[in-house]
């Protein structure tokens, strides 16, 4: 039984840390340009993902870098 648990807490820790949005990724700040940006195409007219380390270019970025409110 005390090994049923301990498995089951092991995988819920591992599955909420894989699954967790990334807290400290930075911000879009309230800008138009980022206020109208819907799409991740929008965020590449003007980012080049080329200079930022773990960035693909077919990576979600909405998923990491939320609007920030209250900025």
């Amino acid at each position: 039984m005390k090994l049923i648990m301990v498995l089951a807490v092991a995988v819920s820790i591992i599955l909420g840390c894989v699954h967790r949005p990334n807290i400290y990724a930075p911000r879009r700040t309230p800008s138009a340009e980022h206020q109208a940006a819907k799409t991740t195409a929008a965020c590449l007219g003007c980012h080049d993902v080329g200079k930022f380390p773990h960035h693909d270019r077919d990576d979600d970025c909405f998923s990491c870098h939320k609007l920030c409110k209250g900025c």
